[in-house]
This record gives C-alpha cells, sequence and structure tokens, in this order.
C-alpha cells in the first residue's frame, strides 16, 4: 500500500477546508435569508429585502452541494483514493469555470481570482501526487 504524499494530504486539506468553509457560508446564507429584516413592511424598501432574500436562499443552496462534494474530495484523497483525485479534478475544473464568470464583476474581480488560483493549485497538487493514488 503506497504512502499518501505531501501533495496529495495538501491537496486533501484544501479541500476539506473548501467543504467547510462552503457549508458554513452557504448555512449562514441560509438563515440571513429566513432572518428576514423588519423592514418588509414598507413599501418600496420591503419589496426589495424581499428579493434580496431570495437572492441570499438561491446563493446558499446552490453553495451547499459542491461544498458537500469537496468534503467528499478531501476525504477520499486522504484516503489515497485515486477517486478522490478524478472527483478532486472535476470539482476544481466546474469551480474554475463558474469563478470565471465572476471576473465579469468588478466587485467580485478578486473572489474569482483567489478561486481560480486555488483551483488551479488543487490541480497541480493532484496531479504531482497521482502515483500515491490507488
Amino acid at each position: 500500500m503506497p504512502q499518501r504524499g505531501g501533495a496529495i494530504s495538501a491537496a486533501s486539506i484544501l479541500f476539506v477546508i473548501y467543504g467547510a468553509l462552503g457549508i458554513i457560508g452557504s448555512t449562514f446564507l441560509l438563515a440571513a435569508s429566513v432572518a428576514q429584516p423588519s423592514i418588509i413592511g414598507l413599501p418600496l424598501i420591503g419589496a426589495l429585502a424581499n428579493v434580496a432574500a431570495w437572492i441570499l436562499a438561491a446563493f446558499g443552496a446552490i453553495l451547499l452541494p459542491p461544498s458537500i462534494l469537496a468534503l467528499a474530495a478531501g476525504y477520499l484523497l486522504w484516503k489515497s483514493r485515486r477517486s478522490g483525485g478524478i472527483f478532486g479534478i472535476v470539482i476544481a475544473a466546474v469551480t474554475m469555470a463558474v469563478l470565471a464568470l465572476l471576473l465579469l464583476y468588478p466587485v467580485l474581480y478578486v473572489v474569482g481570482i483567489i478561486g481560480i488560483a486555488t483551483s488551479v493549485i488543487l490541480v497541480v497538487l493532484i496531479s504531482a501526487g497521482w502515483r500515491c493514488l490507488r
């Protein structure tokens, strides 16, 4: 049984961190959408707050499944499973594609760059430790 290399360990830990932060973030967004501010009763502001609550709920719901999948990839990589490597590369590729859309919005530009850079690092780490996976 081959030992898990340092690159695979680092990728596993990064995926677990990604997944945990994503679950925390999606839970926060879903909770924020439920705990709507008390200004909903006001005519114009209330309608905007209602739309904002739906947007928060949508982002929270969209963020939750990939976060759970990232935790699964981290666990499989920790166990040195080749399926974890494949899973991790697919998750990183999808993440890069989605985050590339954030580059269109100047406000979210930094988030997109950091996310794409982290995904590239994850792919490089998995590729470097591919021989350790079984």
